[in-house]
């Protein structure tokens, strides 16, 4: 697929105060990362703990969303998703937002599982390497 194919137009797939909602009632048991990467980017360029994500996603405001596409995680079989991204600035120490260029800002990719109860984690690194 192409970047234009992948895209999704029409706004947000997700209901950023349902997910937030969703992230509140469960915590880090509603997440799981679909793509290795994600991980990887979460530990080694972030240093970031899992509930450092369920921090940034209660932080985000509808005003931070860049965009809807399809999107395929590390397992088999490759199934598209549909997800949402975020672009913000946070900081993990005071669980907020900051527009400061320090820390970095952040680009955060997530979609749902089948089951709907799975936050399904694409990508989440540093904005500045899109």
């Amino acid at each position: 697929m192409t970047d234009d194919e992948r895209r999704i137009a029409g706004g947000s797939v997700f209901v950023l105060s349902e997910v937030q909602d969703h992230i509140r009632e469960f915590g880090i048991d509603a997440l799981n990362f679909a793509a290795d990467k994600a991980t990887e980017d979460l530990l080694l360029k972030l240093n970031w703990k899992p509930s450092d994500v369920c921090g940034f996603i209660l932080s985000l405001g509808s005003h931070r969303y860049h965009g809807s596409q399809w999107c395929y995680g590390s397992g088999t079989p490759k199934v598209p998703f549909a997800t949402d991204a975020y672009i913000m600035g946070y900081n993990r120490f005071t669980k907020s937002e900051r527009q400061a260029a320090e820390p970095p800002w952040i680009y955060f990719k997530f979609g749902f599982c089948s089951d709907d109860q799975t936050v399904e984690i694409f990508s989440i690194r540093p904005a500045d390497e899109l």
